[in-house]
C-alpha cells in the first residue's frame, strides 16, 4: 500500500481539494481508501456526495463506536488497499499522529502564495523537519501551490521560497470553479468529461508523476530548518 498525507498546520491552504482530487484518480486505478483525520469531516461530506456510478473509494473516519471498537480497529484500511490518502486537519501537530505518519511514502504540503501562508508554513515545516529527525520518517516532501496565478510575481516568489529550503516545488494549481462543482457532486476531475477540466488535469500531471514514481529521489527538506 502507498500512503500520500496531505498536511498543513494552516487552514484553508486547499487540502482536503488536494486529497479527493488523488483520490478519485487513483480510485480509477486500484483499491483506495480516503482517511479524514479532520473533525469538521470535510473528506467525508465529498465522499458522501459521491454518485454510485463513480468509482468506489472507502472512506475512514474516526467515530467512537463504543469500548468493543478501537481506533486502531476504526481507522484501519482494507487489507487489500493499493493507495491510501490522507487528509489531515487545521492545526495539524505532528506529535499526534506519530503512527500515521511513520507509514507515509510522500508528504505533500499545499500553501497559498500569500505573505501570511508562507510564513505559517515556513514555521510548520521547521516543526516537521524536527519530527523527521526526531523520528527517522521515510516520507518524501514536496510543496503544492494552490490557487496561484501561473508565472505571476506570487508565484515566483513562492517557487524560490521553498526551493532554497531544499523542498520539492512539485506543482501549481490555478484557480477553477471546477473544483467547486466536483466539491458540491462527490467528484474529482477525473470523474468529469475529460474537456470540461482538461486544463486543470494538465497541472495536475507533474503533481501524479511524482507521486507514482518509484524511484524518484527529489531532494529532502534540509535539517537546517529544525535549527
Amino acid at each position: 500500500m502507498r500512503t500520500i498525507m496531505v498536511v498543513n498546520a494552516k487552514g484553508g491552504s486547499g487540502k482536503t481539494t488536494l486529497a479527493t482530487t488523488l483520490a478519485g484518480y487513483f480510485a480509477r486505478r486500484g483499491t483506495t481508501a480516503l482517511k479524514d483525520l479532520d473533525p469538521q469531516g470535510s473528506s467525508n461530506d465529498w465522499l458522501a456526495q459521491r454518485p454510485a456510478s463513480a468509482a468506489r473509494i472507502h472512506g475512514i473516519r474516526e467515530r467512537r463506536n463504543g469500548p468493543t471498537m478501537t481506533r486502531a480497529w476504526q481507522m484501519r484500511a482494507p487489507l487489500n488497499t493499493d493507495w491510501l490518502i490522507v487528509d489531515t486537519p487545521a492545526g495539524f501537530d505532528p506529535n499526534r499522529f506519530v503512527t500515521e505518519l511513520r507509514k507515509v511514502d510522500r508528504l505533500l504540503i499545499p500553501v497559498i502564495p500569500s505573505p501570511i501562508d508562507i510564513r505559517a508554513t515556513a514555521a510548520f515545516l521547521r516543526t516537521l523537519a524536527q519530527f523527521r529527525r526526531a523520528y527517522l520518517s521515510r516520507a518524501q516532501w514536496g510543496v503544492v501551490a494552490n490557487r496561484v496565478t501561473p508565472y505571476s510575481p506570487a508565484f515566483y516568489t513562492l517557487q524560490r521560497i521553498f526551493t532554497n529550503l531544499n523542498i520539492p516545488f512539485i506543482a501549481s494549481f490555478s484557480e477553477s470553479g471546477v473544483y467547486l462543482r466536483a466539491a458540491q457532486e462527490g467528484l474529482s476531475l477525473w470523474d468529469m468529461e475529460p474537456e470540461l477540466s482538461e486544463r486543470e488535469r494538465q497541472e495536475w500531471a507533474p503533481l501524479l508523476e511524482w507521486v507514482e514514481n518509484d524511484h524518484a529521489h527529489p531532494a529532502q527538506p534540509s535539517l537546517a530548518l529544525a535549527d
